[in-house]
């Protein structure tokens, strides 16, 4: 059965919208590196980072004039094969810290604004759950027209299930994907 990329909401039949969250639903693709489904449009992978188009104006933020084969899946930095690290079969910048939040911090929401994450922290932090955000926009430059960066809303892993009740309540809806 067919799931929302956005919420992971599963559904029925062919609806343009998403009835649980209210995303637009597009095609969905497999990954080339992880195979987890994305869609169809997106120019990289959000779980692995993997860069899903061949194009060679993509550049390493480090190393300008190389091509850039990824971006990390914390900041959306664009990075070559020698600045690419790998953990988990997961593509990092090479700031030490994005691996160390990976494993101790769990996404909780996805948002394509910076505002609605925001929003996101701010009741979080109100439920005492602590909260940060990584902006993937900062670094998505060489998005094309129509893609959107990802802002991560990400908290502590032990409390990822008591911040997706949180979310619930607010009528957004957390990311299972992740």
């Amino acid at each position: 059965m067919p799931e929302c990329q956005n919420c992971g909401h599963d559904y029925e039949g062919t609806p343009e919208v998403c009835p649980e969250c209210g995303v637009l639903i597009t095609e969905m693709i497999v990954c080339r590196n992880c195979k987890e489904n994305i869609q169809s449009e997106a120019e990289y992978c959000p779980v692995c980072g993997i860069l899903q188009i061949d194009n060679q104006d993509i550049e390493c933020e480090n190393h300008k004039n190389t091509p850039a084969v990824a971006v990390c899946i914390i900041c959306g930095k664009p990075v070559c094969q020698k600045c690419r690290k790998i953990k988990s079969s997961k593509t990092f910048c090479e700031d030490d810290k994005h691996v160390r939040v990976y494993q101790s911090w769990a996404i909780a929401y996805i948002s394509s604004t910076e505002y609605e994450a925001e929003m996101v922290k701010a009741n979080l932090e109100n439920a005492g759950i602590e909260a940060m955000i990584f902006n993937q926009q900062d670094h998505a430059y060489f998005l094309t027209v129509g893609s959107m960066a990802r802002v991560n809303v990400m908290v502590p892993n032990e409390r990822v299930n008591d911040a997706k009740k949180v979310i619930h309540s607010l009528n957004f809806e957390a990311d299972d994907n992740e």
